[in-house]
């Protein structure tokens, strides 16, 4: 349920040719979101392991997100 879960945003570039590029990561308690309503945020990537990219994050990502009991879907 919402009230135990926790979420790892993590998120990439698309390049058509190489290897996409690290932008950022965030975590988000989903405790704090309303069941059934649709929240849209604006979140700050950040980097939690320095072994992931050299690069530093910078940003925002912005979601939309819908919780729903699973006997609701």
């Amino acid at each position: 349920s919402s009230h135990e879960s926790l979420l790892h945003l993590v998120c990439f570039d698309w390049d058509r040719f190489g290897t996409d590029d690290f932008l950022g990561e965030c975590l988000l308690d989903l405790s704090r979101y309303e069941v059934g309503k649709v929240h849209k945020l604006q979140l700050h990537l950040d980097q939690y392991d320095e072994e992931t990219s050299k690069e530093t994050p910078t940003g925002h990502v912005t979601i939309e997100l819908h919780i729903l009991h699973a006997s609701t879907r």
